[in-house]
């Protein structure tokens, strides 16, 4: 029969407050002393209650039920990480149901001898330096008292930390799915991209062909200008963004190719501020805005063409416009050919509803796109 320790022990620790603190475990390295401190007031909580009973029997030394309750649960809390960690493993191994359920109850009883193991080598030592003697009663009558408790504790435990164990494995699930939606959306960019540069390389291949039955000299200049466009554009294979400014740079071999094709007749003004120059926007994206104006305006009358290019922020918002006093929009809902398609396609891929493109018909004549995108700086 258990004497002094069947008088005053409580029961141990609650199962409820173990699965409140698995939810902060040590498990998670940052939280480390979230979970000693919890452990601390859950010991005292406990220790208070243990108190007022230890008074009302009569008990003097009113630091044995801090001890006992403390003792109790800092066993279980040096405990609990190994749980998890049964817990995960077991979830991984491809065990049968039958296997793992004879396991975790093996692995039950190894944690009521090592939780009653722990718990009581802390109190005899602590007696040992008051000095005081400690008679718990004999090894089984203490164990017959504390498996049941234990048993229903571990049960708690292990179903937390398998809980625990899923939503991790949904975390994961969820980080590499990001990552493979990511590395989807970069190879969805990178196509779009790649059709552009083919699409400026034929367009000013067709360019020069038609100078070279007109002006040896000026197809030459255009050749080398092509050169330049093309060491330009194929610098940024492995690039998505640039800056408005390197966009522009990007822009001046193929304006001076325009320039030799049709002279005087087109001129072409640029208007951005220098805020607007350093935001970030997807490589290319003006080059096949300019040549469709070109396209579908310029070569298609005889009279003078203006061609603005114009960028300002307002109100953390980018807005580019190209703009062509000559042509005129079909129908106002034209996606257009591979330029304005694949325009639209990466805005869309990029920024999805942050990003807006859209075509204007000018008066008399003329068209102008208007793109917004967020204002974002390149650090």
């Amino acid at each position: 029969m258990l004497d002094h320790y069947s008088q005053y022990e409580p029961a141990a620790a609650s199962p409820v407050a173990n699965s409140k603190q698995i939810a902060s475990s040590p498990l998670l390295s940052k939280r480390n002393a979230v979970y000693v401190f919890f452990w601390i007031g859950v010991g005292l909580l406990l220790s208070l209650a243990a108190l007022q009973s230890y008074v009302r029997h009569g008990g003097k030394q009113l630091w044995e039920p801090f001890l006992w309750e403390m003792s109790s649960v800092f066993a279980i809390a040096l405990l609990m990480p190994l749980v998890y960690r049964w817990i995960n493993f077991a979830d991984a191994a491809d065990w049968s149901k039958l296997k793992i359920g004879a396991i975790h109850i093996a692995v039950a009883c190894g944690f009521s001898i090592a939780h009653v193991s722990l718990m009581f080598a802390i109190r005899f030592f602590v007696y040992f330096l008051m000095d005081a003697q400690y008679h718990p009663g004999r090894w089984w009558s203490v164990l017959s008292y504390e498996a049941p408790k234990d048993f229903v504790t571990y049960s708690l435990l292990a179903g937390i930390c398998y809980g625990m164990v899923l939503m991790q494995r949904e975390q994961r699930r969820k980080i590499d799915l990001s990552q493979i939606e990511a590395e989807l959306s970069q190879a969805r960019l990178a196509r779009l991209q790649d059709q552009l540069q083919p699409h400026f390389l034929f367009n000013t291949l067709n360019l020069v062909s038609s100078l070279m039955s007109e002006d040896v000299a000026r197809a030459d200049q255009v050749l080398e200008r092509l050169g330049d466009l093309l060491r330009s554009t194929l610098a940024l294979s492995n690039q998505t963004q640039h800056t408005l400014r390197e966009e522009l740079h990007i822009l001046e071999p193929y304006l001076d190719i325009m320039a030799a094709r049709f002279g005087e007749r087109v001129q072409v003004q640029i208007d951005c501020d220098d805020a607007a120059r350093g935001c970030l926007i997807p490589c290319l994206l003006l080059l096949p805005l300019i040549e469709n104006a070109v396209h579908h305006g310029v070569e298609k009358t005889s009279l003078p063409a203006n061609i603005k290019v114009s960028g300002e922020t307002v109100e953390g918002e980018l807005r580019l416009g190209i703009s062509a006093d000559v042509g005129d929009l079909e129908r106002d809902t034209r996606d257009g050919g591979i330029g304005l398609a694949n325009t639209r396609a990466r805005l869309n891929q990029m920024y999805a509803n942050r990003a807006s493109m859209t075509l204007t018909s000018l008066k008399p004549l003329g068209v102008e796109v208007l793109i917004k995108l967020p204002a974002s700086k390149a650090w």
